[in-house]
């Protein structure tokens, strides 16, 4: 649930802080008094495309930060901070920080992250339905989502992922030693090839020294 928005130094807006209820929240106003400035803003902490005009002050940076209470989620977003080896917490503060530059940096309770890991949660923090469009209702994943969460498999879903990466890592590992197994049996070959060699040759000592002291001068 989103807890608070604040934004500064974006279009129109210098200043920014909403804090929202627990309740319905409708937000009213004529056409050009901002309402999709909002949304655009929230777009924009989710990972959307921006770039230096959404900057009002030039001269200055701009801010967007979201608060989230996310109690009820942490079986769909654990698994994702658990990957990208973030700490998971039941309130999170998503902020992103746009250059005078253009260039934006992504936050998630303080701790920098890229812009795929906060597409990646902002699909499950937000749905933004627009005139004609409710994107979010066919996607696979959020159905699934829905399936697992009336049906209380938030336990079994979380253990099913934790042996799921258990048995990718261990697919990962067998892989290396195949590869390690390869490899060994490449030089085992190799070594025994010139091992052959110098049988055959049937060297004395001497004939070995004279040929190491030949091959030091050549």
């Amino acid at each position: 649930m989103l807890k608070e928005l604040l934004v500064e130094n974006y279009l129109l807006i210098n200043h920014l802080d909403i804090v929202f209820s627990n309740n319905l929240n409708i937000i009213t106003g004529e056409t050009g008094a901002g309402k999709s400035i909002l949304l655009g803003a929230i777009s924009l902490i989710m990972g959307g495309k921006a770039d230096v005009n959404v900057i009002k002050d030039k001269s200055k940076k701009t801010v967007l930060q979201a608060v989230f209470s996310v109690e009820d989620m942490s079986s769909s977003l654990k698994p994702l901070f658990e990957e990208e080896e973030v700490d998971f917490e039941d309130e999170l503060i998503v902020r992103r920080v746009i250059s005078t530059t253009g260039k934006s940096k992504f936050y998630v309770n303080e701790e920098p992250v890229s812009m795929g890991f906060l597409k990646a949660i902002g699909g499950l923090l937000i749905d933004i339905h627009s005139q004609h469009q409710t994107l979010l209702l066919g996607s696979v994943d959020f159905q699934i989502g829905v399936l697992d969460s009336i049906s209380n498999n938030g336990a079994n879903l979380i253990a099913y992922t934790n042996s799921f990466h258990l048995v990718k890592d261990a697919e990962s590992n067998l892989e290396k030693l195949k590869v390690q197994a390869a490899e060994s049996k490449t030089q085992q070959e190799y070594l025994t090839f010139q091992y052959n060699q110098l049988a055959d040759a049937k060297l004395s000592v001497e004939e070995f020294v004279e040929m190491e002291a030949k091959y030091k001068m050549l």
